[in-house]
């Protein structure tokens, strides 16, 4: 069983729709894109949510630390008439040179819940982030259905909900019972580890000084039009006030950050 997330190139077109049709739009509420814009994404992969931003002339970078997903990036964007906008950097994002670079926009989609250090993270966004500058984060809470990244699986684990709520123990053994890979297993233990709720991603934002100028919850995840047809839709007024329970019914969160 291969799902979508495996076929990479059908990953790659999906990130690019979702961020021109519900990133980019946001995001010039806060920040005007130019052809001069300086364009970062954290944990690229191959960089499919850059896509939208060089197709304006933006200037890019995407930096992730796997080599055979910028491999694949560089082949995406071979053909690209604006490729010599674009650098692509196998690379721990916080060993990344940027002395001589600050960035207007910061794009984290679905990467904030694979980093152990969330206060490491923000930080050296805050760092590279200039003055009037804005960072969009989407991030899907842990507690949510699928917030184990269930899609990593290739068994028919890969369709069942809250399995990653199992204590690690128990977890591991079903994956194994459904001959998931040791990579896989290794990979979905670690996001386990790693996942943050709603309550604590505003509380790691707050104390690296980074101010709230956007907050989405979503019911259905904006990603979901292009993967499954179903419309954005926000958690409604009432239940998005409730602390805790609110992760277990939010898909993502869309935030629109500035200093």
């Amino acid at each position: 069983m291969q799902s979508r997330h495996h076929d990479r190139h059908i990953y790659f077109a999906e990130q690019g729709f979702t961020t021109r049709e519900f990133v980019i739009p946001l995001i010039e509420k806060y920040h005007k894109l130019t052809g001069d814009c300086k364009v970062l994404e954290a944990g690229c992969g191959e960089a499919g949510n850059l896509m939208p931003f060089l197709n304006l002339g933006c200037e890019c970078v995407g930096v992730d630390l796997s080599p055979s997903k910028i491999a694949n990036a560089k082949l995406f964007y071979d053909d690209h008439p604006n490729k010599s906008r674009l650098l692509l950097i196998d690379s721990d994002i916080f060993i990344a040179d940027f002395t001589e670079q600050k960035f207007d926009i910061i794009i984290m989609r679905d990467i904030v819940e694979h980093f152990e250090n969330k206060d490491k993270l923000m930080a050296r966004m805050m760092k590279i982030l200039n003055d009037d500058g804005v960072v969009f984060v989407g991030v899907p809470p842990w507690y949510m259905p699928f917030g184990g990244h269930q899609q990593m699986c290739r068994s028919f684990l890969q369709n069942v909900p809250f399995i990653h709520l199992l204590p690690s123990k128990w977890y591991a053994s079903l994956l194994r019972c459904f001959k998931e890979s040791d990579r896989t297993i290794d990979e979905m233990l670690y996001v386990k580890k790693c996942g943050i709720s709603i309550e604590k991603f505003n509380r790691v934002i707050k104390r690296h000084g980074f101010r709230i100028l956007h907050k989405t919850h979503y019911l259905f995840n904006p990603n979901y039009y292009v993967k499954f047809h179903l419309k954005p839709l926000r958690v409604p007024i009432f239940f998005r006030s409730i602390p805790f329970l609110r992760d277990f019914y939010t898909t993502t969160s869309y935030y629109i950050l500035g200093r």
